[in-house]
This record gives structure tokens, sequence and C-alpha cells, in this order.
């Protein structure tokens, strides 16, 4: 799956005043290893946990975010906040039954700029859920 997105805003600063366009995107996939239908409802186990190991399925996901070359410096100081953010991820689902859901990601953020002076380290973190419905 692709999205985009651009977003455009008057902003004013004291007597200042300038249109500005940020825009954004991320590209998403997935793929069920143990063969499973894919689609974009739930995730429903050919041979669920007792009758075999349930659903195991592999996400990945990166995008990017860029702000309009306008806002730095009047709006916004470049030495502080990043003129453009690129991130990805990758993740393990695990479906042990209809209606349950293991997941462990990890994703990582990296920032950049035009200044030199500007050293935002990257973000990384690792999540693990455990969903349940009923």
């Amino acid at each position: 799956m692709f999205e985009y997105v651009a977003s455009s805003h008057t902003v004013n600063t004291g007597n200042q005043s300038e249109k500005l366009t940020h825009s954004a995107w991320n590209i998403q996939s997935s793929f069920l290893i143990t063969g499973e239908k894919s689609s974009f409802g739930a995730v429903v186990p050919d041979k669920p946990l007792g009758n075999g190991f349930g659903a195991l399925e592999i996400a990945t996901r990166y995008g990017a975010l860029s702000i309009d070359n306008k806002t730095f410096p009047t709006f916004s100081d470049p030495n502080r906040f990043a003129e453009q953010i690129k991130a990805w991820a990758i993740g393990l689902n695990w479906y042990p039954t209809e209606g349950s859901r293991f997941s462990v990601s990890y994703e990582q953020t990296d920032f950049e700029s035009s200044i030199s002076a500007f050293n935002m380290k990257p973000e990384k973190v690792l999540i693990a859920r455990l969903q349940v419905v009923y």
C-alpha cells in the first residue's frame, strides 16, 4: 500500500506571512509466510493453535516527511528542528487463533537538516503487543 499527502497552510509571525506546503508519504507491505489469504480484514489462520501453529506474517514500512524550505528560519529554527524525517520499520505478527495477535516490530527514524550543526540522533524503538478481540 502506498500513501501520499501534501498539506498547505498560511502561517504568520509578526508581520510576515507565507504559504507553506509540507509533504509526506509511506509505503508498506506484508506477507503471510504460512500461506493464508491476505485481506484488509482480520487474518484467520488456516491451522489455528491446537491444530497447528497459527498464521505468521512479516511486515515492512518506509516513509518520509518533508518540511517546506520556506519554513526555515522565519517560522522554525533549523538548528532545532529537522527539515526531513525518514523512517523504516520491520515487524513480525503471529496469529495463534482467530481474534488474537502477538506483534513485535522495530522502527528507526532519522532526522535530516541542511545545517551542519544539526545533530539529532536517530530514534530507535522495539515494540511488542498482544491483541485479543472478543
